[in-house]
């Protein structure tokens, strides 16, 4: 199935990539240009006006100096909560 941008599943991804890039000291700018795009485009996903995929939000996690796996068993236990 499908999410939507405003679904829970979706709400729970973007706010733990917000998370991750702050953790990691990064502004928007700096993200957009380790994943090379441009700053809206940081914004706008972590506003939910954006839908992630599965592969950017690992890109997305990798340019945070987060390994994919550490980073999708976050996502993991934040979904069951």
């Amino acid at each position: 199935m499908a999410s939507s941008l405003r679904s829970r599943e979706h709400t729970v991804l973007r706010k733990l990539l917000k998370e991750i890039r702050i953790q990691a000291d990064l502004s928007q700018r700096q993200l957009g240009v380790a994943l090379g795009v441009e700053q809206t485009f940081v914004s706008k996903a972590e506003l939910g006006e954006r839908k992630i995929d599965l592969p950017t939000a690992l890109m997305w996690a990798k340019a945070c100096h987060v390994p994919a796996r550490p980073f999708l068993n976050r996502l993991a236990v934040a979904l069951e909560k």
